[in-house]
Formats: C-alpha cells, sequence, structure tokens
C-alpha cells in the first residue's frame, strides 16, 4: 500500500517536470539547471528567441576572468544550449546571454548566475 501511493505521489508531483520540460523564463532574462552543477558535468542554460539566430554565452569566474566564450545557432522559441563543465574548478560562475537575431536585431539578457561544486 505505502508503494502504491509513494507511485502516485511521484506521478503526480514528479512527471509533469520531465526531463523535457523546461520553465519559460521571463522576458530578458535566462536560467540554469542543474543548480549547483557537479564539476566535469554540465549546465543547460534556457532562454527565448523571439526568431532565429546566433546566441552567444559568456561566463566569468569570481575573478571577472572570461572562462567560457561559445555560440549557438538557434530558431525561435523557447531554447537551452548545453554548457561542458570539464575546465571549470568548482565556484560561483557569472554568465551573459547576448542574442543576435537573423532580421539583425540583437537582444542582451540580464546576466545570471550558476554554481559549480565537486
Amino acid at each position: 500500500m505505502k508503494k502504491a501511493i509513494l507511485f502516485l505521489y511521484l506521478l503526480a508531483v514528479i512527471a509533469p517536470f520531465g526531463a523535457n520540460a523546461l520553465d519559460i523564463p521571463d522576458s530578458g532574462t535566462s536560467y540554469s539547471y542543474p543548480l549547483p552543477a557537479k564539476a566535469g558535468g554540465l549546465v543547460n542554460i534556457v532562454y527565448t528567441m523571439a526568431s532565429s539566430g546566433t546566441v552567444q554565452v559568456l561566463a566569468y569566474n569570481e575573478s571577472s576572468d572570461l572562462v567560457m566564450n561559445f555560440t549557438d545557432l538557434k530558431t525561435a522559441g523557447l531554447q537551452s544550449s548545453q554548457v561542458d563543465l570539464c575546465c571549470l574548478a568548482p565556484g560561483i560562475y557569472l554568465y551573459l546571454v547576448m542574442i543576435n537575431y537573423d532580421s539583425g536585431s540583437k537582444e542582451k539578457l540580464k546576466p545570471a548566475k550558476f554554481v559549480v561544486v565537486r
């Protein structure tokens, strides 16, 4: 009986938030998950694109050193870019997402943070 109740609880609470279910970030913002991220793993940065274009993600360590800079081609809508943490030490990182749309317009999202742990 307890296993059945636990199973139903998991279906009701966890199932709606499966691996492909992402929350839509507020306009002009992004978020990252998992938090904290494990060193050597991956962190996903989620944002919304108004139309197709190129996304540039920059990450800085606590000393303001640029530690990551990559670009990604994306279509319109809710998007996610995976960041490989293979070379990042445990710590707090500030990241910026800058979008260059194919139409020529640009958008700079609010800075956000992710944390890397051992």
